[in-house]
């Protein structure tokens, strides 16, 4: 399953597993496994901005009056 995929289906739960914090720290692992796998740092990081685009807009179709989460979002460490 493609990692847009997996985003979507977690657009579709409200299960809690998949509230922000939980979001963000699978975000930072992924990005972990990107700069341990990917040898060149920018190509990591481009992977990692691409996860997270894809990540905001499913924010945005899913939780479109929900601008805490939105918010939040855009304040982690990414």
């Amino acid at each position: 399953m493609g990692i847009y995929q997996e985003v979507e289906s977690i657009g579709n739960t409200r299960d809690k597993r998949y509230q922000l914090e939980n979001i963000c720290r699978l975000i930072d692992q992924i990005k972990m496994a990107a700069l341990r796998q990917i040898k060149c740092r920018d190509a990591a990081i481009v992977f990692t901005s691409a996860v997270r685009s894809i990540i905001t807009f499913s924010f945005i179709k899913h939780f479109p009056k929900d601008r805490s989460l939105l918010q939040g979002f855009f304040y982690s460490n990414l």
